[in-house]
Parts: structure tokens; C-alpha cells; sequence
């Protein structure tokens, strides 16, 4: 008798808006886009009409979690499809499917192709006109609302912080004693950022594969093979409106 094991979930298909107006066919001119290296290329595959990535992914910093295309990095790969594409805004709708599952792939496929995700401001992306801050912006307010006024100060406008508390403060908190650079050492780029997770990047449909356990004396092939597995799609985020009816969504496997 075999047990069931829920495996993890997969995000399998993705839909997003970047910057620009993507490639659209493989017949279409391709300005900008990155040369191919011994280690990182794109390309067309044979009978489909998407763009693929094969870019290893590497972690730059594992304490603000930031990853680049790197010859350090693991073996990646993505596909990118395109969809519409709204002169008024430059922006362009993708289909997407990350083959393997590193952490931040799409962003960081997408970057090193030279069209990063709208409002990723993480990796080179611009944020949308109706986010109220730029990362600038907000650094700006939060150095001015961590100045400390002192009861000593007989121009400050608050006298309830008395001269030792500020001392103490700028003593214990970075933020209060170093000013922006404080803050940045202190907070990763998505933490400054009000809107740093709101990028427009949406799991569309989902796949969970219910697998048998680990069995001695199984063949290989059916111990890979799913007992069942489970398919949900969700709804068209917002921002995907705005491109207007879009019609039937590729298979990008």
C-alpha cells in the first residue's frame, strides 16, 4: 500500500507588466538585449513562440536577499511570452513560467534581459505613477521624523524630548545617530519600500502533484509518477486590465 505525500505548491504560470515592449516574435527586432555568454543566453525553442532564458541565478546578498545572473549562480530557466503591449503607459503583458524554482528567477531574468518588472524597483524596475514614494522619497521623510528636538533648543517646536533621551537614543538606535545611512544599513530595499512586494508579477494558475512516499523495490518512473494532481487558476490581478481582453493563455511548458 502507497501513502500519499503532498509535494510543494508550483507556481506554474505567471502573468506581469514590465517596462518597454517586449519582444513579441522572433522575427522582431531585438535592440538592447543582452549577448549571449558562454554561461547565460536566450533563444527562441523550436515551435514555440516565447523567449527563453538560460541564466544561472546567484545570491548576491542573503541578508537583503538580492540575486543576480551570475556564472556562480544555479542552472535557471524561464519563459516569457508576449501578450499586449499599451503605448500609453510603455508597458507590456507577459506570460511566464519559470522551469525551475529559484528564488526571484522571473525578476532577475527579466532584469538581465533588459526589461525589468514594473514597480521592482529592487532590480531596476520604476515604480507605477499612482505608488505615493520612491524609495528617495521615503528615505527623505524618514530621516526628517527621526530628527530629535531637544527641551534645550528654545526654537524647537516639540520640547518633550529632553537632551540626555537624545543622547540615549543616538546612542542605542543607528537610524537616530547615522541619518540615510542608517537607514539603508538597517532596512532591505523591499523594507523602505511601501509598496516594495506590490510588484506587478501574479501567480496565475497553480499546481500541487500528490505523490507516492519513497518505496524500496519501486520502479524509478513510477515512483515519480503522481498519484494525482491538483490545478487552480485565480482571477486577473487589477493592473492587467488595463491591456484590454487578452484571449487564450499559451501553455509555456
Amino acid at each position: 500500500t502507497y501513502y500519499p505525500l503532498l509535494f510543494s505548491l508550483f507556481y506554474y504560470f505567471n502573468m506581469l507588466a514590465l517596462q518597454g515592449n517586449f519582444i513579441a516574435s522572433k522575427d522582431s527586432a531585438n535592440p538592447g538585449l543582452p549577448e549571449n555568454s558562454e554561461f547565460a543566453s536566450w533563444f527562441w525553442p523550436k515551435d514555440m513562440n516565447c523567449v527563453q532564458v538560460d541564466a544561472p541565478v546567484h545570491t548576491l546578498d542573503a541578508q537583503n536577499g538580492i540575486r543576480e545572473v551570475s556564472s556562480k549562480g544555479k542552472p535557471s530557466r524561464s519563459r516569457f511570452q508576449f501578450l499586449a503591449y499599451d503605448n500609453k503607459t510603455n508597458t507590456s503583458l507577459i506570460a511566464c513560467c519559470p522551469l525551475t524554482g529559484r528564488g526571484h528567477q522571473l525578476r532577475v531574468h527579466l532584469q538581465w534581459l533588459g526589461f525589468p518588472i514594473e514597480n521592482d524597483e529592487q532590480y531596476g524596475g520604476l515604480p507605477q505613477s499612482e505608488c505615493r514614494y520612491s524609495t528617495g522619497e521615503i528615505l527623505s521623510q524618514m530621516v526628517e521624523s527621526s530628527k530629535l528636538e531637544s527641551s534645550e533648543d528654545k526654537s524647537a517646536e516639540n520640547t518633550v524630548i529632553s537632551h540626555s533621551d537624545i543622547k540615549a537614543a543616538k546612542t542605542a538606535c543607528r537610524c537616530c545617530r547615522d541619518g540615510e545611512n542608517g537607514f539603508t544599513e538597517s532596512f532591505t530595499p523591499a523594507q523602505l519600500l511601501e509598496t516594495g512586494h506590490s510588484i506587478c508579477l501574479h501567480a496565475l494558475r497553480y499546481q500541487i502533484p500528490i505523490s507516492r512516499k519513497k518505496k524500496k523495490n519501486i520502479d524509478a518512473d513510477e515512483q515519480s509518477t503522481p498519484l494525482a494532481t491538483i490545478e487552480a487558476e485565480v482571477a486577473l490581478p487589477d493592473w492587467a486590465e488595463y491591456f484590454g481582453p487578452i484571449g487564450p493563455l499559451p501553455c509555456l511548458h
